[in-house]
Parts: C-alpha cells; sequence; structure tokens
C-alpha cells in the first residue's frame, strides 16, 4: 500500500511538472495576445533580423509579408505587424534612408497599427551586438508600443525587457536562441 501511494504521488508531481513545462510556450496565449494572419514583418532599424523572422515563420508554415520599409499603405487587410528590432547602418545606408527617416517611418508604421488596433510584435534576435546605441534608439521607439515581446536571453542580459514589459504591461518571452522564436510565435497563432 505504501509503494502505491509512493508511486501515485511521483506520477501526479511528475504530471504536474509535464503541464508546467508545456505551458511554458504558450505564454503569449496566457496573457491573451493572439498572432492573426496575415502578418506584415518589418524592421526597426534595417537590421538583418527582420529577414531571420521571415525564415523563423517560414519554417512553422506561417505565410508571411516582408517588408523592410513597410509604410502605413501595407497594413491594408494585415491583422499582425512582427517587427525585428535592430539597428544596423549597412542596412540604413542599403535602404537609402538615415536614423531619423528610419525613426519617422516606425512612427507611420505603428500610429497606422495602432488606429487600426493591430497587434504588434516585437522580436529582438540580434543578441548584444543589436544593443549598441544605434539598435538602442530602435528599439526604444518601437519595444514600449508592441503588445508583446520575444527576445533572446542574450539580447536581454541587461534585463531591459524584463523591466519594459513589467512597467507597460507588455507580454514577454525570452527564449534561449533564434530558433525559439518560432515556436513561440507558433503558439500565440490563432486557432
Amino acid at each position: 500500500m505504501f509503494v502505491l501511494k509512493r508511486t501515485k504521488t511521483l506520477v501526479g508531481a511528475l504530471l504536474a511538472l509535464a503541464l508546467l513545462a508545456a505551458a511554458v510556450p504558450l505564454a503569449g496565449a496566457q496573457v491573451g495576445v493572439v498572432i492573426r494572419t496575415p502578418i506584415l514583418v518589418t524592421s526597426a532599424g534595417q537590421s538583418p533580423d527582420v529577414l531571420m523572422v521571415r525564415v523563423l515563420l517560414n519554417r512553422i508554415g506561417v505565410d508571411s509579408i516582408t517588408d523592410e520599409l513597410a509604410e502605413p499603405a501595407q497594413l491594408e487587410g494585415v491583422q499582425t505587424v512582427i517587427v525585428a528590432l535592430g539597428g544596423s547602418q549597412k542596412g540604413l545606408g542599403a535602404a537609402g534612408i538615415d536614423v531619423e527617416e528610419e525613426l519617422a517611418r516606425i512612427e507611420r508604421v505603428l500610429s497606422a497599427a495602432e488606429a487600426k488596433g493591430l497587434t504588434i510584435i516585437g522580436v529582438h534576435i540580434g543578441g548584444e551586438g543589436r544593443r549598441g546605441p544605434l539598435s538602442e534608439r530602435f528599439i526604444v521607439a518601437a519595444a514600449p508600443r508592441t503588445h508583446y515581446l520575444i527576445v533572446t536571453e542574450e539580447g536581454n542580459r541587461d534585463g531591459y525587457f524584463d523591466r519594459l514589459a513589467q512597467e507597460r504591461g507588455i507580454g514577454l518571452t525570452v527564449v534561449p536562441n533564434t530558433l525559439d522564436v518560432g515556436p513561440v510565435i507558433q503558439s500565440m497563432l490563432e486557432r
């Protein structure tokens, strides 16, 4: 009898741990943020991370419209905007714009998305390499306006995104590496 009780207790504890572990990737659903398609992926800072976000979406079978230089007109018919957070001087140069022009574009797009009631997701996958002075300008401009943030541990070493999420009531998932972003997005998709 003692062995049976102990076994039931152990099985119950393992089941509870399994349920808890399964709930971690569903963090987005827990705060009520839902990603609906169609999705527009754009950049805040012209880093190549925007292309990686598109690849991650493709890996989970989600089509998206990717436009690094999106303007409010591209929001027509869109339900969710995913913003890749991180600046690149090389990317800005290739786009033919400067920091101020990119900040103004981000303001236009986010203001239009907010006015339309679209879900805005911020993704920071660039790690510490995308947390320098250039990137910070774009992160500070865009991240506080998101409904949910998905960031890598390396990009959150200073706890900036933790503090921002707590202060602003923004949902946040911190993932060990870039490839973990896809499953988080997948868990947040409208079913």
